[in-house]
Parts: C-alpha cells; structure tokens; sequence
C-alpha cells in the first residue's frame, strides 16, 4: 500500500500467535509485519494519528498505548475501543506508556499517574494501590511470576500478582544506580 518504516521512529512490536508481527510507530500509524511471506504492510483499516507505542496482544484484541489514551484494536474489523481516562481506577491520565501481558493472563497498563490491571469481564481498569502518581516506565515479570515495574525518578517496585498486593521498593540506597 505504499507506506513504508522508513524514516518512521519504530516503538513496539506485538506477535498475535498467528504468524503476524504487530508495530507501532511514532506518527507512521501501524504495520502489519507477515512473517511467513516476509511483507510488511501498514494497516489500512484504521488511521493512527497520534504516535503509538508497547502494543500487546490479549484475548483476541491489540491493545496499544498512546499519549490519548489506550486502544483497544480488533484487527480485522478495524473496530477501536478508546480508553481516554481510568476513573474507576481513580487514574485521571490518558498518557499510556506501557502496556503488558502476563505469563498467567493479566493484562497491566502503566501510564504516567500509576499503573492499573484491566478486569476483562467488568471492562474496567482497577488501580495498583502504592503505584498511584508514579510514571510508570517500563514492566516485566520473571520466571518466579513476580512483577517489576520501572518507574521515572522514583525506582523501582516489585509485587507478587494476586488479590492483595505488596509491593517492595527499590531506589538508589537499595542498589539501584538511579531512581530514573
């Protein structure tokens, strides 16, 4: 179709399962990378805008961050679901930086007032207590299914997922070489 990555500034890359390599760009929309025949296409049935970054695929959907909220994309309707705001997880940001899929099917969103987990049969967002006015940067989890979560300025924390979380801290005293 004529649209290319060239020039683009490349954000993030999701596989669906299915043979296909999501990627996100700033300001160049979205392409749809075919792994098997090794074409890359922009995706035509919905016109990215804003620069859109971490996508992540869940439960049939490609959930992608952006600076208007988070997006919620059904890919072969072209059908979008916005979030722009997060009351019910008392998260009034729309700034959606990360977006993450855990080994055991969570779905986390880190923005830059907290970080939330999405409630699929609610399709809600609830708010991680202790994280709330953090600009979340970055998550992971390891092979224990403990969560890291990376903040800006103010280190980093680490909880077991679950209904009740604890979180631990870690900043600069702890090891951390900085709290950015």
């Amino acid at each position: 179709n004529g649209r290319t990555l060239e020039n683009s500034i490349v954000s993030g890359f999701a596989d669906d399962g299915a043979g296909t390599i999501w990627v996100t760009t700033e300001k160049s929309g979205l392409f749809r990378y075919d792994v098997e025949s090794g074409s890359l296409t922009a995706y035509d049935k919905y016109e990215f805008k804003e620069t859109i970054c971490s996508p992540c695929w869940y439960e049939g959907y490609l959930w992608i961050g952006s600076m208007k909220g988070l997006i919620r994309l059904d890919v072969r309707t072209g059908q979008v679901k916005r979030y722009a705001s997060f009351a019910a997880a008392s998260v009034e940001d729309n700034k959606c930086y990360v977006v993450y899929r855990t080994d055991s099917g969570h779905l986390y969103v880190g923005t830059t007032l907290g970080l939330m987990r999405y409630d699929f049969r609610k399709d809600r967002f609830d708010s991680i207590d202790g994280l709330e006015g953090r600009f979340i940067t970055g998550i992971d989890e390891d092979s224990r299914g403990r969560m890291w979560v990376s903040t800006y300025a103010d280190g980093a924390f680490c909880f077991h997922q679950g209904d009740s979380i604890r979180l631990r801290h870690y900043q600069y005293p702890d090891g951390i070489a900085t709290n950015k």
